[in-house]
């Protein structure tokens, strides 16, 4: 997927993102992991466009998760950034200062669900419980599904599988503005063939603390601004009405954590 993609960055970033690196899913005591641990059967994949059958998310649901711009409104401009002052002229040249230790934080995603956070430095997987195959299945199937619709170039269909902090996210906090109406309201085209986007694992499948379930994935995304053969990345899931939804992600884990590297305990 895009990563302006969650995951097929999906942010796709992807997603993106899509904490410290993101809270309450990375920078937890580590669980050291296993490449093949809870890992998805019936992989690697090619999600059709057909696989795209959940019914797209109306504007109307998302102007109540971003919240709305009143009619003929924009939202204020950012003030303008003043450039800092100079020395003066007498001055002496201070000494250089260390540089800073580089910021966990990730980026919004974007509009598109998952352009390329931050890579993580020294990342670690959250601790978990392990979970049954039963929900390695949904985890997959949901995951499937979110690719499928990327490939199908269909956003409705896409933020239908998202939750709200997730869609929040994937627009930078914006509130539903016209960019964002005409974004969503853009009729699907899918993506040509040697565009679509692979899935080749989902694994490492974990209950998390706070009751989200937690996954590594691994896919190749052709259209990645970043290039990348294969991207993996963390995302959590959070049930809503019997259904898994991506609920955040962090992105650019391939380094440390793809199917044949050893993991950083």
């Amino acid at each position: 997927m895009t990563r302006t993609a969650a995951l097929v960055s999906l942010l796709l970033a992807v997603l993106v993102g899509l904490a410290a690196v993101q809270p309450g899913v990375v920078g937890a005591a580590a669980q050291p992991a296993s490449p093949v641990a809870g890992a998805a059967v019936g992989l690697p994949a090619v999600p059709d466009p057909t696989e795209c059958t959940v019914a797209p998310r109306s504007l109307e649901s998302v102007g109540a998760a971003l919240g709305t711009v009143p009619a003929g409104e924009e939202p204020p401009a950012p003030p303008p950034i003043e450039p800092p002052a100079g020395p003066p002229p007498d001055a002496v040249p201070a000494e250089p200062e260390e540089p800073e230790e580089p910021s966990r934080e990730p980026a919004p995603l974007d509009p598109e669900l998952g352009g390329p956070p931050p890579v993580p430095v020294g990342i670690e997987l959250p601790e978990g419980e392990p979970v049954d195959a039963a929900t390695v299945a949904a985890v997959t199937a949901s995951v499937r599904r979110f690719v499928a619709c990327a490939n199908a170039g269909d956003v409705g269909r896409m933020y239908a599988l998202v939750s709200d902090e997730f869609l929040r996210q994937s627009v930078g906090n914006l509130p539903l503005t016209a960019a964002v109406v005409d974004y969503l309201s853009a009729t699907p085209v899918p993506r040509p063939a040697e565009s679509r986007t692979t899935l080749f694992a989902v694994r490492e499948v974990r209950r998390l603390p706070d009751g989200r379930v937690g996954a590594l994935v691994d896919d190749r995304d052709p259209t990645d601004p970043r290039g990348a053969s294969l991207t993996t990345d963390f995302v959590a899931f959070v049930e809503a009405d019997g259904s898994l939804l991506l609920d955040e992600y962090v992105s650019g884990l391939e380094a440390v954590y793809d199917p044949v590297a050893t993991p950083t305990p």
